[in-house]
Protein backbone atom coordinates (compact mmCIF):
# COMPACT_ATOMS: atom_id res chain seq x y z
CA UNK A 1 0.00 0.00 0.00
CA UNK A 2 2.65 2.55 0.68
CA UNK A 3 5.44 1.14 -1.52
CA UNK A 4 8.16 1.03 2.16
CA UNK A 5 9.75 -2.25 2.75
CA UNK A 6 8.08 -4.92 4.53
CA UNK A 7 9.00 -5.97 6.88
CA UNK A 8 10.38 -2.64 8.50
CA UNK A 9 10.37 -0.89 12.26
CA UNK A 10 7.92 1.65 13.28
CA UNK A 11 6.89 2.77 16.97
CA UNK A 12 4.16 3.48 18.80
CA UNK A 13 2.71 6.88 18.46
CA UNK A 14 0.55 6.78 21.98
CA UNK A 15 0.11 5.56 25.28
CA UNK A 16 -3.08 3.70 23.85
CA UNK A 17 -2.88 1.36 20.54
CA UNK A 18 -5.77 -1.16 19.94
CA UNK A 19 -4.52 -4.39 18.35
CA UNK A 20 -7.19 -5.80 16.75
CA UNK A 21 -7.65 -9.44 15.08
CA UNK A 22 -7.81 -7.75 11.47
CA UNK A 23 -7.79 -4.84 9.19
CA UNK A 24 -10.89 -2.75 10.22
CA UNK A 25 -13.07 -1.29 13.31
CA UNK A 26 -15.18 -4.30 13.21
CA UNK A 27 -12.63 -6.86 14.11
CA UNK A 28 -12.13 -7.19 18.11
CA UNK A 29 -9.73 -6.13 20.24
CA UNK A 30 -7.55 -8.32 21.19
CA UNK A 31 -5.37 -6.54 23.51
CA UNK A 32 -4.09 -2.87 24.06
CA UNK A 33 -0.26 -1.20 23.68
CA UNK A 34 -0.05 0.88 26.82
CA UNK A 35 3.76 1.94 25.92
CA UNK A 36 4.68 5.17 23.74
CA UNK A 37 7.60 4.46 21.57
CA UNK A 38 7.27 1.01 21.80
CA UNK A 39 9.68 -0.45 18.99
CA UNK A 40 7.02 -2.70 16.22
CA UNK A 41 7.74 -4.29 13.29
CA UNK A 42 5.69 -3.63 10.46
CA UNK A 43 5.04 -7.45 8.70
CA UNK A 44 1.69 -6.37 5.94
CA UNK A 45 -0.35 -3.86 5.04
CA UNK A 46 -4.17 -3.36 4.06
CA UNK A 47 -5.64 -0.12 3.08
CA UNK A 48 -4.84 2.41 6.46
CA UNK A 49 -4.12 -0.67 8.50
CA UNK A 50 -0.94 -2.47 9.12
CA UNK A 51 -0.25 -5.70 11.08
CA UNK A 52 1.98 -5.27 13.52
CA UNK A 53 4.90 -7.47 16.28
CA UNK A 54 6.24 -6.24 19.19
CA UNK A 55 9.45 -7.86 20.68
CA UNK A 56 7.62 -10.85 22.20
CA UNK A 57 6.17 -11.62 18.34
CA UNK A 58 2.77 -11.06 19.37
CA UNK A 59 0.91 -8.76 17.34
CA UNK A 60 -2.42 -7.71 15.51
CA UNK A 61 -3.54 -4.84 13.34
CA UNK A 62 -3.54 -1.39 14.06
CA UNK A 63 -4.55 1.48 12.48
CA UNK A 64 -1.59 3.66 10.40
CA UNK A 65 -2.14 6.62 12.42
CA UNK A 66 -1.46 5.15 15.71
CA UNK A 67 2.08 4.58 14.69
CA UNK A 68 5.26 6.50 13.69
CA UNK A 69 8.38 6.15 12.04
CA UNK A 70 10.03 7.63 14.31
CA UNK A 71 12.79 4.66 15.59
CA UNK A 72 13.10 2.95 18.71
CA UNK A 73 14.69 0.05 20.45
CA UNK A 74 13.74 -2.28 23.45
CA UNK A 75 16.53 -3.62 25.80
CA UNK A 76 16.15 -7.31 25.66
CA UNK A 77 18.61 -8.68 28.66
CA UNK A 78 18.76 -8.08 32.72
CA UNK A 79 21.30 -5.49 32.40
CA UNK A 80 22.95 -4.01 29.34
CA UNK A 81 26.04 -1.39 29.71
CA UNK A 82 25.70 1.65 27.37
CA UNK A 83 29.67 2.70 26.10
CA UNK A 84 31.18 5.67 25.34
CA UNK A 85 31.74 4.60 21.73
CA UNK A 86 31.16 1.61 19.69
CA UNK A 87 33.28 -1.12 21.03
CA UNK A 88 33.65 -3.08 24.01
CA UNK A 89 37.10 -1.42 25.65
CA UNK A 90 35.36 1.95 25.78
CA UNK A 91 34.37 3.48 28.73
CA UNK A 92 31.28 2.51 30.87
CA UNK A 93 28.16 5.04 30.60
CA UNK A 94 25.18 3.76 32.04
CA UNK A 95 24.18 0.29 32.85
CA UNK A 96 20.46 0.07 31.07
CA UNK A 97 17.45 -2.50 32.25
CA UNK A 98 15.13 -4.92 30.89
CA UNK A 99 12.55 -3.25 29.11
CA UNK A 100 13.75 0.16 28.52
CA UNK A 101 12.85 1.97 25.66
CA UNK A 102 15.58 4.43 24.39
CA UNK A 103 15.41 6.39 20.71
CA UNK A 104 17.53 4.30 17.88
CA UNK A 105 20.61 7.26 16.84
CA UNK A 106 22.76 5.38 14.50
CA UNK A 107 23.96 1.73 14.02
CA UNK A 108 26.96 -0.15 13.07
CA UNK A 109 26.68 -3.93 11.85
CA UNK A 110 27.39 -4.53 15.58
CA UNK A 111 26.57 -1.65 17.98
CA UNK A 112 23.78 0.97 18.23
CA UNK A 113 23.82 3.99 18.78
CA UNK A 114 21.07 4.93 21.25
CA UNK A 115 19.65 8.24 23.40
CA UNK A 116 17.90 7.23 26.89
CA UNK A 117 17.01 9.70 29.48
CA UNK A 118 19.78 12.45 28.15
CA UNK A 119 22.49 9.38 27.93
CA UNK A 120 23.94 9.05 24.48
CA UNK A 121 25.79 5.59 23.88
CA UNK A 122 26.57 2.74 21.68
CA UNK A 123 25.27 -0.66 23.08
CA UNK A 124 25.40 -4.20 21.20
CA UNK A 125 23.05 -5.16 18.51
CA UNK A 126 22.46 -8.02 20.41
CA UNK A 127 20.69 -6.56 23.45
CA UNK A 128 18.23 -4.64 21.90
CA UNK A 129 15.18 -5.16 19.53
CA UNK A 130 13.85 -3.07 17.21
CA UNK A 131 15.65 -3.40 14.15
CA UNK A 132 16.76 -5.81 11.10
CA UNK A 133 19.97 -7.60 11.40
CA UNK A 134 21.05 -6.09 7.84
CA UNK A 135 20.01 -2.70 8.67
CA UNK A 136 22.66 0.07 9.78
CA UNK A 137 23.23 3.72 9.26
CA UNK A 138 26.22 5.32 8.89
CA UNK A 139 26.98 9.19 10.30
Amino acid sequence: VTGLPIPRFVSAKSDKINVRRGPGRDYSIDWVYRRKELPLKVTAEYDNWRRVEDFKGEGGWVHSRLISGNRFVIFLPESSILKRKANEKSPDLAIVEKGVIGELLNGTPNWCKVSINGYVGWVSRSNIWGLDTKEFMID
